[in-house]
């Protein structure tokens, strides 16, 4: 399962957006309908909503002739679903009209021109010319980014340089790698919130921060454990010894290990890297995958006491995971030499647990902050909205995602019972384009001057003028692919034929109960923004919204 960080993080940034265009057969209950511009509101709470919009057929009473020839055209489609009664019902039940129909049409969406869904649009959208930054970080990871930026903005708030506490040298780049999440000489307002919680006052100069859950089914062996029913104390020393056993455990395999290949220990970094290559590169989740962890993390430390030039006390790193719902661990660890070899070294008297809101660190660094007393709760909260939001668009900012901008790929466009669309990125017979907030909100802004004013907007004009004109053609298209009915199968008749609207012809002709256009009517007719279409038609939708952005990416719609 992708990692659940990741996944809100798509969720709520307002950088990107993917427009994305398809068609669908469409089986109003009115005889009449119209494309509509409608905003929609976002699945996550919160999340805005600029940006967003449906283009897409509704229903409309007043368009068309729905009472003609003293049928409503609701009762056409009801008799033509299999729902009519009385005289109607023998002639309704005879076969499942509507499902063959919809199954002819399958095939036929998926040959609309990808030109002007896809090329046309993206010259329309010209995302490319208006891509985003983006910022080159040692970890994407939204949490990480999220938690340095609040620091700083706390330790702005306070008047104090956050990179001033217990300040570790890091010129030349030294340690500056994925492996560490937080460099802890550069936020030391978070600095000093882990030192509060912790029981000792140590040399930390790097922590780990991670949301996965505790429990049996963690993916981190460290947090494997249940401490649900106890109170925070009594959490301590259960995780506690949990830890203890487990780098015990490690430490006896490591040193087996060392001993096995003949290693000389050099008394220095160099050592732990040694040892974090003696294991396999596992799967997550594993033994071997957490030593490589620790072992890599720990070194770090030891190569930065070494280029210390002198004795330090053990720099420490933290490790800090989601234990229940409701509360959250620190930990730390330190480069040991046992006999001569390298060994994780585990503070066992310097473990916090600690009380946060969803088991997010973000959260208890937040309540930690109000409880300083020194900067305003409503500043407070601001700070955390500018972090939360940046730290969104930072993290899906990639440099990969941001040179795929004005890309388009195949999607799949469909309209639920409420004629609401759904879509689904893997499916077919659509595109969706990825493009920036602010370009979406432009289109968005098109259609509707396109409503009021269409020379306004001429370019969109004519893309959407082909939009409608690919709509007649596969309409016609679909109208000729659905097969004979039961009384038509006898005289060479298809059902859509059969029902023509305004048809006065008798059997098999269904005697003005017609739902169809004739084949050679157009399904959308009149100019401008004044069209209309009529009865059954395969029509196109247009959708901006968040999902799909995750797909633009090296590795497709399923690596975050």
């Amino acid at each position: 399962m992708p990692n659940v960080r990741m996944i809100e993080q798509f969720g709520e940034q307002n950088v990107f957006r993917t427009v994305s265009v398809g068609f669908q057969p469409y089986l109003p209950f009115t005889q009449a309908y119209a494309m509509r511009l409608r905003g929609t509101t976002p699945t996550v709470a919160g999340a805005s909503s600029e940006g967003y919009f449906d283009l897409s057929p509704q229903d409309d009473s007043s368009l068309g002739d729905n009472e003609r020839d003293g049928y409503p055209y609701v009762l056409r489609r009801q008799i033509y679903q299999g729902k009519g009664a009385g005289r109607t019902r023998i002639m309704s039940s005879m076969m499942p009209r509507e499902d063959v129909a919809l199954a002819s049409a399958r095939g036929i969406a998926g040959q609309a021109s990808s030109d002007i869904m896809g090329q046309q649009l993206q010259e329309l959208l010209d995302s490319a010319s208006a891509r985003p930054g983006s910022v080159a970080l040692n970890s994407r990871i939204r949490d990480e980014i999220e938690i340095g930026m609040l620091s700083n903005l706390y330790s702005a708030l306070e008047g104090n340089d956050d990179q001033s506490g217990q300040a570790f040298d890091r010129s030349g780049d030294f340690g500056r790698s994925q492996d560490f999440d937080i460099f802890l000489e550069e936020h030391d307002s978070f600095r000093r919130f882990i030192q509060s919680e912790l029981p000792q006052n140590l040399n930390i100069q790097s922590a780990e921060v991670a949301r996965d859950a505790g429990g049996s089914a963690s993916h981190k062996i460290l947090a494997q454990v249940d401490t649900s029913e106890t109170d925070l104390a009594s959490a301590v020393s259960t995780w506690t010894t949990h830890i203890q056993q487990n780098i015990n455990q490690w430490n006896t395999r490591i040193a087996n290990e060392w001993t096995s290949f003949g290693y000389n220990a050099t008394m220095s970094g160099r050592d732990f890297e040694m040892a974090k290559d003696m294991f396999s590169s596992a799967t997550r989740g594993t033994a071997d995958y957490d030593m490589r962890q620790f072992l890599n993390r720990v070194g770090r430390s030891q190569s930065m006491m070494d280029a210390a030039g002198r004795a330090l006390e053990p720099i420490r790193h933290v490790y800090q995971v989601t234990l229940t719902p409701s509360t959250i661990g620190f930990a730390t660890f330190y480069p040991l030499y046992e006999n001569g070899m390298p060994q994780i070294g585990f503070d066992s008297d310097n473990v916090a647990v600690v009380a946060a809101l969803d088991g997010n660190v973000i959260n208890a660094f937040t309540d930690w902050m109000l409880s300083q007393n020194s900067v305003d709760a409503t500043l407070i909260a601001e700070i955390g909205f500018l972090a939360h939001n940046e730290a969104n668009a930072v993290s899906v900012s990639t440099l990969d995602r941001v040179e795929r901008t004005g890309e388009y790929s195949t999607a799949g466009l469909a309209l639920d019972f409420f004629n609401n669309i759904q879509l689904n990125i893997t499916g077919t017979g659509g595109k969706i384009h990825l493009t920036t907030t602010q370009i979406a909100e432009n289109l968005r802004q098109q259609i509707n001057d396109y409503y009021n004013n269409p020379q306004s907007t001429q370019a969109f004009a004519n893309w959407y003028q082909a939009l409608l004109q690919q709509s007649n053609d596969l309409t016609k298209d679909w109208y000729r692919a659905v097969g004979p009915g039961p009384v038509g199968n006898r005289q060479g008749t298809t059902i859509s034929s059969e029902w023509i609207f305004g048809d006065d012809k008798g059997n098999p002709r269904k005697h003005l109960l017609g739902v169809w256009s004739d084949v050679m009517d157009d399904t959308w007719r009149g100019t401008g923004a004044s069209e209309v279409g009529y009865n059954f038609s395969i029509s196109p939708l247009v959708t901006s919204r968040r999902a799909g952005v995750a797909a633009f990416r090296q590795g497709g719609a399923n690596q975050y």
